[in-house]
């Protein structure tokens, strides 16, 4: 009877084996087909199409973000309001970042912002003092 228990306990041992084996399997093909799905579908989440693009997007609130625009290999700065879409500036030097292997840019988004701001100068802030400046 030994002999048989030990068949019994290798049998249910190489079992579990072979579930944890399956399960892993499945969770590396759902990991490798979303990245494959999300290149994919890279483009078109804003809305890309043959003439304008949205290069990249970035929320600044609960309804208003904005955007980095390509229309016919120029590119703008535009924000998009809850019922508005306003143009910020139009990006002359613009140099699009370059992706890595895995979609994604190396600069952040707000870093990128922020360096063209710096390059369009920053808007001057209204201020309520009776029109002096």
């Amino acid at each position: 009877m030994d002999n048989s228990q030990a068949l019994d306990n290798s049998l249910a041992i190489m079992s579990a084996m072979g579930s944890l084996v399956v399960i892993v399997l499945v969770v590396l093909a759902a990991f490798f087909a979303s990245r494959w799905y999300a290149r994919k579908m890279r483009g078109t989440a804003f809305g890309a199409g043959k003439i304008i693009n949205i290069v990249d997007r970035a929320g600044l609130g609960q309804s208003a973000s904005i955007a980095i625009v390509e229309i016919g290999g120029r590119y703008y700065l535009v924000g998009v309001g809850e019922k508005s879409v306003e143009l910020l500036c139009e990006l002359k030097d613009f140099i699009p970042p370059k992706a890595d292997m895995s979609g994604s840019y190396n600069e952040p988004f707000g870093q990128l912002i922020k360096s063209l701001m710096d390059k369009v100068g920053r808007p001057k802030k209204n201020r309520d003092d009776g029109g002096a400046e």
